[in-house]
């Protein structure tokens, strides 16, 4: 799954949320941060993940991520899931690098 995140997605993700701090939902201080685009919410990022995971099995029932890099607004985000060896699904979120991998544990 593919998804290119606008500002009008973040700033309403952030209205429902709550996460509306100005990192996310204000271009001109983010551009003043080391980032240089307002960020993706973490939130938002795994509700993207948790629906790539729907389209592959809805037999999953714990997911673990950690977040390696950050997903700025207008940068394309895939979100990979393969089978692991273990019976696990393996998750990755990518954009130019990669932004967060995973563990889905299939339910039992």
């Amino acid at each position: 799954m593919k998804r290119v995140f606008t500002q009008d997605d973040v700033d309403a993700f952030g209205r429902l949320s709550g996460g509306t701090g100005h990192i996310h939902t204000d271009p001109e201080f983010a551009a003043a941060t080391r980032f240089g685009r307002p960020l993706v919410q973490g939130l938002y990022l795994l509700a993207v993940v948790e629906r790539a995971l729907d389209e592959v099995t809805t037999d999953w029932a714990d997911l673990r991520v950690r977040f390696v890099a950050p997903v700025r607004v207008g940068d394309a985000f895939e979100v990979t899931v393969v089978d692991g060896d273990d019976g696990t699904l393996q998750v990755t979120g990518s954009t130019h690098e990669t932004a967060l991998v995973g563990t889905a544990i299939r339910g039992t």
